[in-house]
């Protein structure tokens, strides 16, 4: 589900024509906001390389200006 919800989010700055870059810092900031205050770890999967890699490959996935 997480995983689905950043690339959704990762095609909207795609779309808004944010560079990756941008788009992996903010939706870094995004996860770790919403993790902060539970007493686990972020679930599987929702590393900062992980949503690096998300992101990557969602913006490889759209078709260039």
């Amino acid at each position: 589900m997480y995983r689905r919800e950043l690339a959704e989010r990762a095609g909207l700055y795609s779309r808004l024509g944010y560079p990756p870059s941008r788009a992996i810092s903010r939706l870094q900031a995004n996860v770790q906001w919403d993790f902060e205050l539970d007493a686990g770890p972020r679930p599987k999967g929702l590393s900062d390389d992980d949503i690096a890699d998300i992101v990557k490959s969602t913006y490889l996935r759209r078709p260039s200006r």
